[in-house]
């Protein structure tokens, strides 16, 4: 995975002046956030790598694309596709930053 190869540059949480803040988790607690979440249950095929600092959770799905979920339904019925690779959600987080809500790319089938 890209964010597993990127991932010690990107590690742990940020407050950038293009960057909106979210919590990246460290690659050794993925396995314990996935199972504290149980997204194994509630969004299986769904991996968690962040949250937003608040309510929603980043996930890749199996074919490697990201998805905004809440975390309080934990459906991915309610998740908003975001990025189809890593590059492109770090431009998907700077353009949210720089533009408000940055326009959405083509979502993937679920």
């Amino acid at each position: 995975m890209e964010y597993l190869e990127k991932c010690t540059s990107f590690e742990g949480e940020t407050d950038y002046d293009i960057c909106s803040i979210f919590i990246l988790e460290k690659a050794s607690d993925i396995e314990r956030l996935n199972l504290d979440l149980q997204t194994g249950k509630f969004i299986p095929g769904y991996t968690a790598f962040a949250t937003d600092g608040g309510n929603e959770l980043y996930a890749f799905d199996k074919n490697g694309n990201i998805w905004l979920i809440p975390m309080i339904a934990l459906s991915i019925v309610d998740a908003t596709f975001v990025a189809h690779s890593w590059d492109e959600f770090i431009l998907h987080i700077i353009n949210t930053a720089q533009q408000g809500d940055a326009p959405e790319p083509a979502s993937p089938a679920r």
